[in-house]
This record gives C-alpha cells, sequence and structure tokens, in this order.
C-alpha cells in the first residue's frame, strides 16, 4: 500500500513542524508550503492525497487557493485550520467544499481522526461534525 502524502500549508513554522512532526510519525509522507502560492504549486507537482490549509497566508491566502483549486478542477480534499473566527466559518466551509475546519488552537488528535476518515474510509468522505 502507498504511504498517503499530506501538504501542509501554513506561514506559522511551529504549526507546520508540530503538524509535520505528529503526522510522520502516524506514517505519512509530508510536504510543507509556507504560503498560498507555494501550496499550489506543490498541489499541480505533488498531487497529495490531502492538503491541511491555514485561511491566513502571505501570498495568497488559504481561501484564494480552495477557489484556484475549485476553478482548476482539483479535488485533493482539504482540511481547513485558522486562529481568526471570522475569516472563514463552517458554512464557508460547506460552500467550498472543505472536509474539515478546526479553529487554532485544536486538538491534533481530533484532525487526525478526520485525517483517517478522509483517506482511509471507504467512501473517502469525512466532515468535521462526523
Amino acid at each position: 500500500m502507498d504511504v498517503p502524502e499530506i501538504l501542509i500549508a501554513d506561514d506559522d513554522p511551529v504549526i507546520l513542524h508540530t503538524l509535520a512532526k505528529f503526522f510522520s510519525r502516524e506514517g505519512y509522507r509530508i510536504i510543507l508550503a509556507h504560503n498560498g502560492q507555494e501550496a499550489l504549486s506543490l498541489l499541480k507537482e505533488k498531487e497529495p492525497a490531502l492538503l491541511i490549509l491555514d485561511i491566513r497566508m502571505p501570498l495568497k491566502s488559504g481561501i484564494e487557493v480552495i477557489k484556484e483549486m475549485a476553478s482548476g478542477g482539483v479535488t485533493t480534499p482539504v482540511i481547513v485550520m485558522t486562529a481568526y473566527s471570522n475569516s472563514f466559518t463552517s458554512s464557508d466551509a460547506e460552500v467550498w467544499g472543505v472536509r474539515g475546519y478546526f479553529q487554532k488552537p485544536f486538538d491534533v488528535e481530533e484532525m487526525n481522526m478526520l485525517v483517517r476518515k478522509i483517506l482511509f474510509s471507504p467512501n473517502g468522505k469525512g466532515g468535521s461534525d462526523s
């Protein structure tokens, strides 16, 4: 079985390091992006199984990344995280087809349950309220 690759995009190096370390220990291959533009480039180049995406980042916001993914036909599942409750809501997540939404700080174990559900459930469907 191929090891799933997860692209993690956040401009906060502490978040990147923490999530990379955690998900590496869970057995995933990790790709890191430090801004939205880098995330879009890596999505096209690497085609990861999942994108964990911060909303507020330099160069391109997470919302811009999601919109460009949609217009470009990129179907990689997305989990969103944000420290700003007014910048993205669970209803925004529904509109854009985001599979999960986490307000920072969040429980990485809870995120991991959703990651497993998205990557390994028979229908590949996950949701933050499931």
